[in-house]
């Protein structure tokens, strides 16, 4: 069978949120939030869509796997956010990301949200985002990127995903140095603060879901990671799928796009797979 293409991601249909929910005031400030049946209090997961941070890339791709969560019982908050060549970058987009992840705070009774039980995830570029929510509590006041008190995430599943912004730019991916106004050369402070690898060790569950075909960010990025996350005992493990590429990871109907609902729920029984 052939790998999904860039153009087959671009025609994922639309998926209608139950709601679409301003977290500040520019347009690109917003969430499709999703809600599964029963009473709740229900897990979230926080999605962040992929397309290298750019503008031209938007959330409404990941709207099929964020339908199939909520059929299986977990609320999803879809976020936009501004992004590169358009009103984001540094350090645009990680407030943004930040800022729409504290909004559950403010949905989280209404809609009854459980927020101690909220996994972040994300694709790509988005993924490279959802480990950076699970590394925010580690900022420290001074810096760009810091807030008090953060949204704690007990979990993050990485989808293709980012998580070393240098190595980005030596797999050719150079909407990163957008995204950071430059190189960790010129910005050692931004790659600190932005760029997982270079933040910390994540002291949370992370599962990484990865197509063994994918040819955009390669699979030899995320087990370079997992080597180093796992010497500084970061609890991660890798799902690798084949045949797989950059986009299966998030079709429901392909096995390493249905493995996300699995990985919620690894990451929500506290199974200790890590």
């Amino acid at each position: 069978a052939e790998l999904m293409s860039t153009a087959d991601y671009m025609a994922i249909p639309s998926v209608q949120p139950d709601a679409v929910i301003a977290y500040g005031e520019h347009p690109q400030q917003f969430g499709h939030l999703f809600l599964p049946q029963g009473e709740g209090p229900h897990p979230v997961v926080i999605m962040l869509h992929g397309g290298c941070w750019l503008d031209q890339f938007d959330l409404e791709p990941v709207g099929p796997l964020c339908q199939s969560l909520k059929e299986n019982g977990y609320a999803v908050w879809s976020l936009e956010y501004r992004r590169v060549r358009g009103a984001g970058g540094w350090p645009t987009t990680f407030l943004d990301v930040g800022l729409g992840a504290d909004y559950l705070k403010t949905l989280a009774s209404e809609r009854s949200l459980d927020l101690t039980r909220v996994i972040a995830s994300g694709h790509s570029a988005g993924g490279h985002l959802s480990l950076w929510l699970g590394l925010r509590n580690q900022l420290k006041p001074g810096d760009e990127l810091y807030v008090a008190s953060p949204l704690p995430i007990i979990g993050i599943i990485p989808l293709a995903g980012i998580s070393d912004l240098e190595e980005a730019v030596g797999y050719k991916l150079n909407e990163a140095l957008e995204l950071m106004g430059g190189t960790i050369q010129e910005f050692p402070d931004r790659y600190k603060q932005g760029s997982p690898r270079h933040v910390g060790s994540i002291s949370i569950p992370q599962i990484f879901i990865h197509g063994k075909q994918d040819s955009i960010v390669p699979l030899t990025s995320v087990e370079t990671y997992i080597t180093w996350a796992q010497e500084n005992r970061s609890p991660v493990i890798l799902w690798t799928f084949d045949p797989a590429g950059h986009f299966e990871v998030i079709s429901p109907g392909k096995e390493a796009g249905a493995s996300v609902t699995r990985a919620v729920r690894t990451i929500l029984s506290g199974s200790q797979e890590y």
